[in-house]
């Protein structure tokens, strides 16, 4: 019996001895989690729950010059749930049980969506689900007045445009990961685009993005972008956009292009395209018309030069505005070539006004091979042609202008009618006659006027050195010339009602691939106004019109200088112009 009770004894030992054991580990490890490693596990405990965040600096807004909002980015709400979280509910209010089904019956009626789309995303296993997103902020309000315990709300930052189309080929547009990719948006990227911030939050679980309510913290505040203030007028802008289209299809234009300038200060008031584009849906117009003409579209001008091979002719003293010269309606230069005039006529006894008046290109070359090739050269340089504006536009075309050692007998004369070894954007030859209708002094278009940061530091625009190349007295006679020329028959539906008009007209052929095309033509307007003290220039620009030549490309000219002069209270004019001579005896 002794020997039995031994064995025993000594099972309970060993029994005993395992628990003993097995207590001891699990005291170790006690110790080891909440004495040795405590602060390691918590810290990793927290690291899998806690998350970081960028808080996205909003962009800045893009103004017209009167504090019109051309561009901004604005808050939208997105709805979100945890699935596993989601089961119907005791109303605290009512106290009524709301089931799933019926919150996605409300959330459906408030949002416009589809019931079935808003239940499927209620229903499953996902920790995160978008219930609905784009919402606005009454939208929003509404789910939040629905007080569903479960829903969760975020907020989103969207690019918009409030007038559409208006001033969206200078604006240009953001992709879809918000980078800048065209126009203004682009150029001034830097001044719109702000300094990203953080924030660390908890989530709800180590597999949930849905963050606790409660627990953000900012760890770095976000800077906002700053604001562009543009020199373009919104109104005159969508003016000006109106009638560029209604000019292209008159004239079955491939396109067409309305520059408005301020005589003054070379500042752009408006640069129309048409077609035109809307930066929030530009992927909706093609590649072609996403861009602004007005400033990458550089063409032969034609007639419109004119006018900047007769102020250099003025100015050097080998003309006047009533010097008589013998027209010929063509001539063969030296090495066989032929400069024709538009029209047929018999040898015509024309002035300088007149050769104007008739826009003549065997005129003009007489008038202005009395001058040196470097000559005329220098001047059309002075004049803006063949370099980029100081505006700097993305894509911005210089133009062209060949050196004049390069010239050839026959493209030496067409240089003086605008064809050959040149070629301007619509800003370009609008800036050069900015230069005639502010007393000879040309002023390099501004498009952006201030850069205005957060904390509203105003940043100018600088603008480049002005360049005087013409005389006031110069500049002067031009004007006189270029307003008999609508005054007398080369311009009848320029003319503005109460204002004297001074400009030019430009028919100018378009060449490809080294051959000028048999129908299309560069049709064009350029003129300032009032004459006696002119205020703004403005330029009328289609290209590839018909080749049906009525149109009469004045009357967009003065359907825009009619609502501009109107909009800025602009003085009538009181005296009446001087009549030139045209021809002679």
């Amino acid at each position: 019996m002794p020997a039995r009770l031994g064995r025993v004894s000594t099972r309970v030992i060993g029994f005993l001895g395992v628990i003993v054991l097995v207590l001891a580990i699990f005291t170790v490890k006690l110790v080891d989690i909440q004495v040795v490693r405590s602060d390691a596990l918590q810290s990793e405990a927290a690291e899998q729950l806690q998350a970081t965040s960028v808080i996205t600096a909003t962009r800045g807004r893009i103004l017209d010059s009167n504090g019109n909002v051309l561009a901004e980015t604005v808050l939208r709400y997105k709805v979100v749930v945890d699935q596993r979280n989601v089961a119907d509910y005791v109303n605290s209010a009512t106290n009524a049980t709301i089931s799933v089904e019926q919150v996605a019956t409300e959330v459906a009626e408030i949002t416009g969506q589809d019931e079935s789309v808003v239940l499927a995303s209620l229903r499953g296993t996902s920790s995160y689900s978008v219930v609905a997103e784009e919402l606005d902020i009454s939208t929003y309000q509404q789910i939040r007045d629905l007080d569903v315990p479960w829903f969760l709300y975020e907020t989103e930052e969207y690019r918009t445009y409030p007038s559409g189309a208006v001033a969206g080929n200078l604006l240009g547009f953001l992709g879809s990961d918000s980078t800048a990719l065209a126009g203004i948006e682009y150029a001034q990227d830097q001044c719109l685009t702000g300094t990203d911030g953080e924030e660390t939050y908890l989530r709800s679980g180590s597999s949930s993005d849905l963050r606790i309510p409660g627990t953000t913290e900012v760890t770095q505040e976000a800077v906002d972008g700053g604001d562009i203030t543009l020199t373009i007028d919104m109104d005159v802008q969508w003016y000006a956009q109106q009638v560029a289209a209604e000019a292209a299809e008159e004239v079955d234009a491939d396109w067409a292009s309305i520059v408005v300038m301020d005589a003054k200060t070379g500042d752009l008031i408006a640069v129309a395209d048409a077609p035109s584009v809307d930066p929030s849906d530009y992927l909706a117009s093609d590649a072609d018309d996403r861009g602004a003409r007005s400033f990458q579209a550089s063409f032969e001008p034609g007639s419109t030069f004119k006018s900047l091979t007769l102020a250099s002719a003025i100015e050097e003293g080998v003309t006047t505005p009533t010097s008589e010269y013998t027209v010929a309606d063509s001539r063969t230069t030296s090495i066989g070539t032929t400069i024709s005039d538009s029209f047929t006529h018999g040898v015509m006894q024309l002035t300088t006004t007149g050769i104007l008046r008739y826009s003549s290109n065997v005129g003009i070359t007489e008038l202005g091979e009395a001058m040196s090739e470097e000559t005329r050269y220098n001047y059309l340089q002075a004049f803006g042609i063949g370099e980029t504006t100081s505006v700097d536009f993305p894509g911005e075309s210089s133009g062209t202008l060949t050196d004049y050692n390069d010239w050839d007998v026959h493209s030496a004369l067409t240089e003086m009618f605008g064809q050959g070894p040149v070629a301007a954007t619509p800003v370009q030859i609008t800036s050069a006659y900015q230069a005639i209708a502010n007393g000879g002094e040309r002023i390099s278009p501004r498009l952006v006027e201030s850069c205005t940061s957060s904390d509203g530091t105003v940043t100018e625009n600088a603008t480049s050195d002005p360049v005087q190349v013409v005389s006031e007295d110069t500049a002067d006679q031009v004007i006189d010339v270029l307003e008999n020329v609508v005054n007398q028959g080369g311009a009848p539906m320029a003319a503005v009602d109460g204002y004297r008009v001074a400009g030019k007209t430009g028919t100018a052929q378009i060449a490809e691939n080294g051959v000028y095309l048999a129908d299309d033509y560069a049709l064009s307007f350029v003129g300032m106004a009032p004459a006696e003290d002119p205020q703004y220039v403005v330029g009328v620009f289609t290209y590839k019109a018909s080749s049906d030549l009525t149109w009469d490309f004045g009357a967009s000219f003065s359907s825009v200088m009619s609502y501009v002069l109107k909009k800025y209270d602009v003085s009538p004019s009181t005296e009446s112009a001087e009549d030139l001579p045209i021809t002679w005896e």
